[in-house]
Protein backbone atom coordinates (compact mmCIF):
# COMPACT_ATOMS: atom_id res chain seq x y z
CA UNK A 1 0.00 0.00 0.00
CA UNK A 2 1.24 3.48 -0.88
CA UNK A 3 1.94 5.68 2.14
CA UNK A 4 0.63 9.09 1.04
CA UNK A 5 2.36 10.75 3.99
CA UNK A 6 5.70 9.97 2.32
CA UNK A 7 7.07 11.38 -0.97
CA UNK A 8 5.37 10.05 -4.10
CA UNK A 9 4.70 10.89 -7.75
CA UNK A 10 1.48 11.36 -9.65
CA UNK A 11 1.74 11.10 -13.43
CA UNK A 12 -0.80 11.05 -16.25
CA UNK A 13 -1.30 11.91 -19.90
CA UNK A 14 -3.88 14.38 -21.17
CA UNK A 15 -5.15 15.22 -24.65
CA UNK A 16 -7.51 17.97 -25.81
CA UNK A 17 -9.80 16.27 -28.30
CA UNK A 18 -11.64 19.47 -29.23
CA UNK A 19 -11.24 23.06 -28.04
CA UNK A 20 -14.48 24.15 -29.67
CA UNK A 21 -15.14 27.70 -28.45
CA UNK A 22 -13.18 27.16 -25.22
CA UNK A 23 -10.62 29.84 -26.11
CA UNK A 24 -13.22 32.58 -26.54
CA UNK A 25 -12.96 33.37 -22.83
CA UNK A 26 -9.65 33.57 -20.99
CA UNK A 27 -11.37 32.58 -17.74
CA UNK A 28 -12.41 29.17 -19.05
CA UNK A 29 -10.01 26.56 -17.70
CA UNK A 30 -9.14 22.88 -17.67
CA UNK A 31 -7.72 21.80 -14.33
CA UNK A 32 -6.03 19.07 -12.33
CA UNK A 33 -5.84 19.21 -8.56
CA UNK A 34 -5.37 17.26 -5.38
CA UNK A 35 -7.76 18.09 -2.58
CA UNK A 36 -11.17 17.31 -1.21
CA UNK A 37 -14.19 17.02 -3.49
CA UNK A 38 -15.26 20.51 -2.32
CA UNK A 39 -12.24 21.93 -4.16
CA UNK A 40 -13.50 20.69 -7.51
CA UNK A 41 -13.96 24.13 -9.10
CA UNK A 42 -11.38 26.53 -7.64
CA UNK A 43 -8.39 26.26 -5.30
CA UNK A 44 -9.63 26.27 -1.70
CA UNK A 45 -8.22 25.69 1.77
CA UNK A 46 -8.52 21.96 1.00
CA UNK A 47 -6.36 22.09 -2.15
CA UNK A 48 -2.76 20.83 -2.05
CA UNK A 49 -1.77 21.62 -5.66
CA UNK A 50 -3.57 23.02 -8.69
CA UNK A 51 -2.70 23.06 -12.42
CA UNK A 52 -4.85 25.02 -14.88
CA UNK A 53 -4.94 25.46 -18.64
CA UNK A 54 -6.72 28.75 -19.33
CA UNK A 55 -8.63 29.90 -22.39
CA UNK A 56 -7.73 32.88 -24.53
CA UNK A 57 -5.59 32.87 -27.65
CA UNK A 58 -2.50 34.97 -26.86
CA UNK A 59 0.11 33.39 -24.57
CA UNK A 60 1.71 36.82 -24.01
CA UNK A 61 -1.44 38.09 -22.25
CA UNK A 62 -2.64 37.47 -18.70
CA UNK A 63 -5.99 35.91 -17.85
CA UNK A 64 -7.17 38.81 -15.69
CA UNK A 65 -6.13 42.03 -13.99
CA UNK A 66 -6.63 41.21 -10.32
CA UNK A 67 -5.75 38.56 -7.76
CA UNK A 68 -3.95 35.46 -9.01
CA UNK A 69 -5.46 35.78 -12.49
CA UNK A 70 -3.15 38.76 -13.11
CA UNK A 71 -0.25 36.27 -13.06
CA UNK A 72 -1.80 33.44 -15.12
CA UNK A 73 -0.92 33.16 -18.81
CA UNK A 74 -3.65 32.74 -21.40
CA UNK A 75 -3.86 29.71 -23.69
CA UNK A 76 -1.25 27.70 -21.75
CA UNK A 77 -0.70 25.49 -18.72
CA UNK A 78 -0.13 27.25 -15.38
CA UNK A 79 0.40 25.99 -11.85
CA UNK A 80 -0.45 27.59 -8.52
CA UNK A 81 2.92 28.75 -7.25
CA UNK A 82 2.42 30.60 -3.96
CA UNK A 83 0.29 29.46 -1.01
CA UNK A 84 -2.17 32.00 0.36
CA UNK A 85 -0.76 31.37 3.83
CA UNK A 86 2.42 33.24 2.85
CA UNK A 87 0.95 35.95 0.63
CA UNK A 88 -1.09 36.44 -2.50
CA UNK A 89 -1.47 33.32 -4.60
CA UNK A 90 0.20 33.50 -8.00
CA UNK A 91 0.26 31.30 -11.08
CA UNK A 92 3.42 30.15 -12.81
CA UNK A 93 2.91 30.03 -16.61
CA UNK A 94 4.75 27.20 -18.36
CA UNK A 95 4.82 28.58 -21.90
CA UNK A 96 3.35 25.26 -23.11
CA UNK A 97 0.25 26.19 -25.08
CA UNK A 98 -3.12 24.44 -25.27
CA UNK A 99 -3.59 22.70 -28.62
CA UNK A 100 -5.86 20.04 -29.99
CA UNK A 101 -4.35 16.66 -30.82
CA UNK A 102 -1.30 17.06 -28.56
CA UNK A 103 -0.52 14.41 -25.96
CA UNK A 104 0.62 16.18 -22.80
CA UNK A 105 2.56 14.34 -20.11
CA UNK A 106 2.39 15.53 -16.51
CA UNK A 107 4.37 14.41 -13.47
CA UNK A 108 3.78 15.92 -10.04
CA UNK A 109 6.39 15.03 -7.42
CA UNK A 110 4.99 15.45 -3.92
CA UNK A 111 6.67 15.86 -0.55
CA UNK A 112 3.73 15.66 1.90
CA UNK A 113 5.91 15.83 5.00
CA UNK A 114 7.17 19.28 4.02
CA UNK A 115 4.04 20.26 2.04
CA UNK A 116 5.94 20.91 -1.19
CA UNK A 117 5.63 19.78 -4.79
CA UNK A 118 7.12 20.24 -8.24
CA UNK A 119 5.60 19.80 -11.69
CA UNK A 120 6.99 18.49 -14.96
CA UNK A 121 4.93 18.95 -18.13
CA UNK A 122 5.78 18.13 -21.73
CA UNK A 123 3.95 18.44 -25.04
CA UNK A 124 6.40 16.03 -26.70
CA UNK A 125 8.50 18.90 -28.06
CA UNK A 126 8.87 21.35 -25.18
CA UNK A 127 9.50 20.36 -21.55
CA UNK A 128 8.87 22.48 -18.47
CA UNK A 129 10.15 21.69 -14.98
CA UNK A 130 9.05 23.89 -12.09
CA UNK A 131 11.08 24.76 -9.04
CA UNK A 132 9.91 23.35 -5.71
CA UNK A 133 6.55 24.95 -4.86
CA UNK A 134 4.65 25.10 -1.58
CA UNK A 135 1.22 23.54 -1.10
CA UNK A 136 -1.66 25.93 -1.56
CA UNK A 137 -2.64 27.45 1.81
CA UNK A 138 -0.35 24.93 3.51
CA UNK A 139 -3.36 22.58 3.37
CA UNK A 140 -3.64 19.36 5.31
CA UNK A 141 -2.85 16.22 3.31
CA UNK A 142 -5.57 15.32 0.79
CA UNK A 143 -5.91 12.07 -1.15
CA UNK A 144 -8.33 12.82 -4.00
CA UNK A 145 -7.12 13.60 -7.52
CA UNK A 146 -9.52 15.83 -9.46
CA UNK A 147 -9.66 16.32 -13.25
CA UNK A 148 -12.16 18.70 -14.82
CA UNK A 149 -12.99 21.98 -16.48
CA UNK A 150 -14.90 25.15 -15.73
CA UNK A 151 -16.32 27.23 -18.56
CA UNK A 152 -18.93 29.73 -19.69
CA UNK A 153 -22.10 28.22 -21.18
CA UNK A 154 -21.45 26.57 -24.54
CA UNK A 155 -17.66 27.02 -24.36
CA UNK A 156 -16.53 23.66 -22.98
CA UNK A 157 -13.64 21.66 -24.40
CA UNK A 158 -13.53 17.88 -24.89
CA UNK A 159 -10.59 15.99 -23.44
CA UNK A 160 -9.18 12.56 -22.62
CA UNK A 161 -7.07 11.40 -19.67
CA UNK A 162 -5.04 8.20 -19.45
CA UNK A 163 -2.04 6.36 -18.02
CA UNK A 164 -2.72 7.63 -14.50
CA UNK A 165 -0.04 6.40 -12.12
CA UNK A 166 0.60 7.02 -8.42
CA UNK A 167 3.88 5.58 -7.15
CA UNK A 168 6.38 6.23 -4.37
CA UNK A 169 8.99 8.85 -5.21
CA UNK A 170 11.94 6.89 -6.73
CA UNK A 171 14.25 7.12 -3.74
CA UNK A 172 11.54 5.51 -1.60
CA UNK A 173 10.50 2.83 -4.10
CA UNK A 174 12.33 -0.09 -2.48
CA UNK A 175 11.21 0.89 0.99
CA UNK A 176 7.52 1.40 0.26
CA UNK A 177 6.76 -0.73 -2.77
CA UNK A 178 4.49 0.38 -5.60
CA UNK A 179 0.76 0.84 -5.65
CA UNK A 180 -2.03 3.37 -5.86
CA UNK A 181 -4.11 2.35 -2.86
CA UNK A 182 -5.22 5.17 -0.65
CA UNK A 183 -5.51 7.75 -3.42
CA UNK A 184 -8.96 8.37 -4.88
CA UNK A 185 -9.78 9.66 -8.36
CA UNK A 186 -12.55 12.16 -9.04
CA UNK A 187 -13.13 13.16 -12.66
CA UNK A 188 -15.43 15.97 -13.71
CA UNK A 189 -16.44 16.62 -17.28
CA UNK A 190 -18.50 19.40 -18.71
CA UNK A 191 -18.92 21.54 -15.61
CA UNK A 192 -20.81 24.79 -16.17
CA UNK A 193 -19.25 28.09 -15.17
CA UNK A 194 -18.76 28.17 -11.42
CA UNK A 195 -16.97 31.50 -11.05
CA UNK A 196 -13.65 32.17 -9.37
CA UNK A 197 -12.75 33.33 -5.90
Amino acid sequence: MLDVAKPYEVSFQFAIDSLGTFQESATNYLFFAQGSSSSSFNPTSSTNWFIAGFGGTDTSLKVGTSNELATAGQAQWNMLATPLSSGTATYLPTGISLREGVLYSFKITLDPENKRYSVFVSDGTTDFQSDVLAYHRNAALQQTLIFGETYHAGQGAEFSIGNISVIPEPSFALLLGAGAAGVGLFAIRGLPWAGRH
